[in-house]
């Protein structure tokens, strides 16, 4: 999780540097069950918790420090239980 975020956050610090007005994430694979957060790890059973996968409310979070005024996010998950990060 946290290098996926890591990753979020240097390409939020190089888009305002290049005056971007729009950030597109895009996620293809497994989707956690309860929260539809993305699974970063399928194989590892010992990493399914909550803290170990990407959580939308993370992603956002990362995004909303940047205090971008106009600026927009359009995020794609292709996942099962991906209609969960919408609650």
């Amino acid at each position: 999780m946290k290098k996926v975020l890591a990753h979020i956050n240097e390409s939020l610090d190089d888009l305002k540097g290049m005056n971007a007005t729009k950030l597109v994430l895009y996620y293809c694979g497994h989707g956690h069950e309860t929260y539809g957060g993305w699974v970063t790890h399928p194989a590892d059973t010992t990493l399914m918790g909550r803290d170990k996968n990407v959580h939308v409310h993370d992603v956002l979070n990362t995004i909303e420090r940047h205090e971008y005024d106009s600026f927009s996010v359009e995020i794609t998950s292709e996942s099962c239980f991906s209609g969960q990060i919408c609650h």
